[in-house]
């Protein structure tokens, strides 16, 4: 099905949507909320208030979108695609990433991915200043990135990776970094970096 260049305004999708474009189309105030998309295509879509919190979201594309503040609360995402799209104030709160979830050159600024297992996500050369991780699940390189790039100094409540921590060259491979300037008070991986 296809919906390119369509105007959708205050729709609630419901059901299961698969194998649907909605190429260049503008989305707004609209929920796909507690709904299954499976190979949907939102290339260069640009979504105004828009809702997918409890919805399960499978192989979507969100290329050159407009997703600003838009809620993907308790959001089931796999093999999802968020290449240079715009994600200002978007919640992905309690979202869980199962199988590879991709944010390039996206700007997330203020996105909350608190209560978030982050280690199927990959941030490629994104935006992160004053990304949200509360109570979130994330990688050393994620650590370092949102640290070095977007200037994040609190990880008092942000969890590295048990098995992460357990790898003899982690200390090794970061030795260069400081992280002397950083909040780690409550953190799991408190003590392990100098």
């Amino acid at each position: 099905t296809k919906f390119n260049t369509a105007d959708l305004n205050e729709v609630a999708f419901t059901g299961n949507i698969k194998n649907c474009d909605f190429i260049g189309s503008t989305i707004y105030m609209s929920s796909f909320s507690s709904i299954v998309l499976k190979d949907i295509n939102f290339i260069n879509t640009n979504f105004i208030q828009v809702d997918f919190s409890d919805s399960y979201l499978i192989k979507t594309d969100f290329t050159k979108t407009s997703l600003i503040h838009a809620k993907f609360q308790d959001t089931l995402l796999e093999e999802v695609t968020f290449k240079r799209v715009s994600l200002e104030a978007a919640v992905f709160k309690k979202a869980q990433f199962k199988i590879k979830v991709d944010f390039i050159e996206s700007n997330l600024k203020n996105a909350d991915f608190s209560d978030c297992n982050l280690l199927q996500v990959n941030f490629f050369d994104s935006n992160l200043q004053h990304l949200k991780l509360k109570n979130s699940i994330v990688t050393p390189r994620q650590l370092f990135d949102v640290f070095y790039t977007a200037g994040l100094r609190d990880f008092s409540e942000v969890y590295l990776n048990e098995d992460d921590i357990n790898k003899s060259n982690f200390l090794l491979f970061y030795k260069d970094k400081s992280l002397e300037t950083a909040i780690l008070s409550d953190s799991i991986f408190k003590g392990l970096i100098k």
